[in-house]
């Protein structure tokens, strides 16, 4: 929870990010102020003024740190994003670096929105075309205190993130780590050995589930290993986790949560596999009850500001569109996506039955639904996508019977493993390549 007093500008944010003694490297954030004022002198150059949207991409840590600072210091917002032309947010302006764009001038009907807004985050779009994110300073501040206190973090610390920094989940911890005095280690992820040795020389680590894979097939070696190595934005097997324990000698620790929260739920290593942990700092469960069932829904004491765009005030009461467990001793369980009913060819069609139908076939690990229009004229059809090493594609096909009433025909496309993103989500456009090739001409 924010302290009373504490910082709720982005001027103020930039202050205590810059005194709170956290390391690039060997570099302290203090020491960045000449490559900081810098980047001022070019936003002022260009115009861009208070409330302007500057877009970011991932680029060496100090430069990327070095135009948020900026941006905070001249009351601007970061927008992060896998690359420029990625920004959604129509023609770029200004170029401040070859990793960072003028993304709309000051006074635009899109910045307005932001008084409170610390940073920008693109959704996925694992689930449609991406959304932006608005993250306040109060909620990443939550964010901040929250990983000091569950990891804990320290100024002994080292954290090395090969998570994107533009992704939420490696922003969040890359900043906590700042925000602790932490070292921060946020080189990407180019060479699996050398991942690892960095991982090896780290006390917290923070991956994707894919990440994790890479890193426990490199061989052995004498190093101690981390403390602490925490998988967020994708789901944790059983497989990875022995593996991953066998590479480093520790469980894996779980992080769940969102772009448009951070995180909400941290996992002490060792858990059963779907077991998400048990709530954040600031967060509590309204919802399901202790020994139930249902969707997960949330109380944050930092409000929630939603999407660029996006009509209504912040608000602190998130229901995720997950379902889960909630066991009487805390630990939540995630079971599955709750898909909500969707339009297909103007009728609804209830995804979410759809998919609980083909995961009770044996070996069937997820389901993605997928609606697309024909390349030939406007009919819609769907897609459900089956993610399952071995499974008996003909028992998937006997699963018809119990589709939900009013379903269709439904064309099944099977994959052992869901393509995914470098932040660990599911990778729509490689979802829809998979499509094409069992479904060529649709």
């Amino acid at each position: 929870m924010t302290a009373p007093g504490a910082p709720a500008t982005r001027r103020e944010l930039a202050e205590l990010v810059t005194e709170a003694g956290g390391r690039l490297d060997d570099t302290g954030m203090a020491e960045l102020r000449p490559l900081v004022d810098d980047y001022v002198q070019r936003l002022d150059s260009a115009g861009a003024g208070e409330r302007a949207v500057i877009a970011v991409t991932q680029q060496r840590a100090e430069d990327f740190f070095a135009v948020v600072l900026a941006a905070w210091q001249t009351d601007s917002v970061p927008l992060l994003c896998e690359s420029l032309t990625d920004a959604p947010l129509g023609p770029l302006g200004a170029e401040l670096s070859p990793s960072a764009r003028v993304c709309r001038p000051a006074g635009s009907d899109v910045a307005a929105e932001g008084d409170s807004t610390a940073v920008l985050h693109m959704t996925s779009g694992s689930t449609g075309p991406p959304r932006i994110a608005r993250r306040s300073c109060g909620s990443v501040l939550n964010e901040a205190a929250g990983y000091r206190t569950r990891l804990p973090l320290g100024p002994d610390d080292t954290v090395y993130v090969p998570t994107p920094l533009t992704h939420s989940y490696g922003w969040g911890i890359a900043f906590a780590a700042l925000m602790a005095g932490s070292r921060l280690d946020a080189r990407r992820l180019v060479h699996a050995r050398r991942a690892a040795a960095r991982a090896g020389a780290a006390s917290v680590v923070a991956l994707t589930a894919p990440t994790a894979d890479l890193l426990a097939a490199t061989p052995a070696t004498a190093s101690a290993g981390p403390r602490i190595a925490m998988v967020g934005a994708s789901r944790v097997s059983s497989d990875l986790d022995e593996r991953f324990a066998a590479r480093f000698g520790i469980r894996l620790t779980r992080n769940y949560g969102c772009s448009e929260t951070g995180p909400t739920f941290i996992g002490s290593a060792g858990l059963p596999e779907g077991a998400i942990g048990t709530p954040m700092p600031g967060v509590t469960v309204l919802a399901p009850d202790p020994g139930a069932e249902g969707e997960l829904r949330l109380l944050l004491d930092a409000p929630v500001e939603g999407f660029l765009g996006a009509a209504g005030p912040p608000r602190t009461r998130w229901d995720t569109g997950d379902l889960v467990r909630r066991g009487r001793d805390g630990v939540v369980t995630f079971v599955s996506r709750l898909h909500p009913s969707a339009r297909l060819n103007d009728r609804t069609v209830d995804l979410d039955g759809l998919c609980r139908a083909i995961r009770h076939v044996p070996g069937v690990v997820e389901v993605v639904p997928v609606v697309l229009v024909r390349s030939a004229g406007e009919t819609e059809d769907l897609y459900a996508v089956v993610q399952g090493e071995g499974v008996d594609r003909a028992q998937v096909e006997r699963s018809r019977s119990t589709f939900p009433a009013g379903t269709g025909s439904v064309r099944l496309v099977h994959c052992d493993e869901l393509p995914v993103t470098a932040g660990g989500k599911v990778d729509r456009a490689h979802v829809i390549k998979l499509i094409d090739a069992q479904w060529p001409g649709r």
